[in-house]
Formats: C-alpha cells, sequence, structure tokens
C-alpha cells in the first residue's frame, strides 16, 4: 500500500466523490478509480458502496480510514524531513572536543549552533586532540573542536580563537602582590603541568620557555586537566600555567599573574574530514566566528 494511493483514498472520502478528487489530485478519474482498485484488492474488502448516484464508505472503509489518513500524514512529513535534512535543517551532528574547550569557548558555541539549528541533534564526546583526530579520521566523529597543529592527514581545520598563557599561583606565594613576574623568578618553586599526553605540543612548548629562561623546571605534580591544576595552585603546592580564559575560573585561594616573558599561545580551531557533502558540517564551521571575529576564515588543509 503506498502512500499515493491511500492519499487517493482520502481524498475521494475528503472531496466526496471521485471526480472532485481526481481534479484535486490533478489525475484522471480512470487512473484514481483504479488506483481505488487496487487498494480494495490489497486490503481484501471494499472500501465504498454506491448510494444513489455517490459514494458512502463502508463499515470497513471507515475503520480503515483514520490508519489511511495517519499513513498519509507520516508520508508528508517523512518528505518535509528529508527535504530538512538535505538542507541540514535537521539531523545529528556528532562533535568532539578537548577538556580545555569544555572549559572555555564550548558552551558559547553549543548555544549559538542550537540557537540557528533547533531541530538538528548534538552527540558531544569529550578527548584529547590526537584521539579526536583519530576519531575524525575513522568517521566517527563529524566534527571536532581541538588544538593546531593537526597532524592526521585528509583532515581540514579552521582556527577561530587564540590565546597565551599566564600564571596560576597562591595567594601567600611571596610574589603573590607583584603586578608581573618573571619565569627566572620561579626557578625554585614547585611546577605543576597538564601531563604530556594530554597536551603535548603546549607541554614541550612550556618547557621551552623555561629552558629559554635559563632553568630545568621542578615538576612536582601532572595532572590530568587545568581544573586539577588550580585546585592544587590553590592548596599551595607549586605554580601552574594555565589559558587565559581560564583565570575566570575563580578557584579558591589563587591569583593570576602576567609573565614578563614570552609564553605559549593555544589556538582552537574546529576540524572535519575534507570534500565531505554534510551540510550539517558546513553550517557548524558557519556558526563559529574567525580570528578576531571574522566569519569568513579560510579552511586550511591538514
Amino acid at each position: 500500500m503506498d502512500s499515493k494511493t491511500l492519499q487517493c483514498f482520502v481524498e475521494v472520502v475528503r472531496a466526496g466523490g471521485v471526480r472532485a478528487a481526481a481534479r484535486a489530485l490533478n489525475v484522471t478519474q480512470p487512473a484514481l478509480t483504479a488506483r481505488l482498485k487496487r487498494l480494495e484488492d490489497e486490503a481484501g474488502f471494499a472500501l465504498f458502496r454506491r448510494q444513489g448516484r455517490g459514494l458512502v464508505l463502508t463499515e470497513q472503509g471507515r475503520l480503515f480510514l483514520p490508519r489511511a489518513v495517519a499513513a498519509v500524514d507520516a508520508a508528508r512529513e517523512a518528505q518535509r524531513s528529508a527535504g530538512r535534512i538535505k538542507q541540514g535543517d535537521e539531523g545529528t551532528l556528532r562533535v568532539g572536543y578537548t577538556a580545555i574547550t569544555a572549559l572555555t569557548v564550548l558552551s558559547d558555541i553549543v548555544r549559538r549552533f542550537r540557537d540557528g539549528n533547533p531541530r538538528v541533534t548534538l552527540r558531544l564526546f569529550q578527548r584529547t586532540s590526537h584521539a579526536l583526530e583519530a576519531a575524525l579520521a575513522q568517521s566517527e566523529l563529524d566534527v571536532a573542536l581541538l588544538h593546531p597543529p593537526v597532524f592526521q592527514e585528509n583532515l581540514e581545520y579552521e582556527v577561530f580563537a587564540t590565546y597565551g598563557y599566564i600564571c596560576a599561583m597562591s595567594r601567600h606565594h611571596p610574589l603573590s602582590s607583584a603586578d608581573t613576574i618573571s619565569l627566572g623568578s620561579l626557578k625554585d618553586d614547585d611546577i605543576i603541568v597538564v601531563r604530556r599526553d594530554t597536551g603535548p605540543v603546549i607541554h614541550g612548548r612550556l618547557f621551552e620557555s623555561f629552558l629559554s629562561a635559563g632553568f630545568t623546571p621542578n615538576i612536582a605534580f601532572e595532572t590530568d586537566n587545568s581544573i586539577s591544576l588550580l585546585t592544587l595552585v590553590s592548596a599551595g603546592l607549586g605554580v601552574g600555567f594555565i589559558v587565559e580564559p581560564l583565570s575566570q575560573w575563580r578557584a579558591p585561594s589563587v591569583v593570576y599573574k602576567q609573565v614578563s616573558e614570552a609564553l605559549p599561545s593555544l589556538s582552537f580551531c574546529v576540524c572535519s574530514r575534507p570534500r565531505e557533502v554534510n551540510p550539517l558540517v558546513e553550517r557548524f564551521y558557519a556558526s563559529l566566528p574567525g580570528p578576531e571575529g571574522d566569519d569568513g576564515a579560510a579552511r586550511i588543509g591538514g
């Protein structure tokens, strides 16, 4: 029982006859009559009986009518839904993100995308940048928010924000009242860092900064993420370095200091597989601001 034939049956009932229904459906009366006959053959019972010069529903036809209406409405909605999916107005988008993305920019990005795409279901997954690249390459994700450089071949990305690092220290640290500190002034301090496997690029760049300042850091603790780092700093167990937007997290007894020497910066990018016709991915890219608010930043091939 195809939806077009069921629609013919419903329209005959609504129009009150075959002639009016044929005009409404823009088909010939013989073609419409043939469809009704096929539907009756498939159902195994008569849908109409003649009464005077018109047609009325049989008891079986009356019972069948609500099911036919529901099927026609469902087919129409499926067709509309297909159109929305084709245009990117509906569907599911699998989005990966890093822990530091979750702590800084993720909420604004998700809110902005959802405001413009209310019918799209977002599925969110937190992983490291390296793991997100692998998931994209294996088609386990559609798009990811991570940190360049991007090492996986055949991925493209677009940088939309870059932030510098600052120092986090206990309010009781001897330098806590200084406006700006130097890295060299921390050479005797215990240093707390996020583990290398969480952010290998930044980990390496921070060490380069320490060496350029003339000392090898005394790494007292390695943590899984920046919030754990701030917790240890708050407990007075050492000083750490975080990306600047995280200074909005007011951890107890922690103060934030600019450093006179150049520290690494961390870029945020949106990354996906190239040459894929996926309107949802295109919409996700379009919902992100480019560097310094430029919405037209070009993608970079990985």
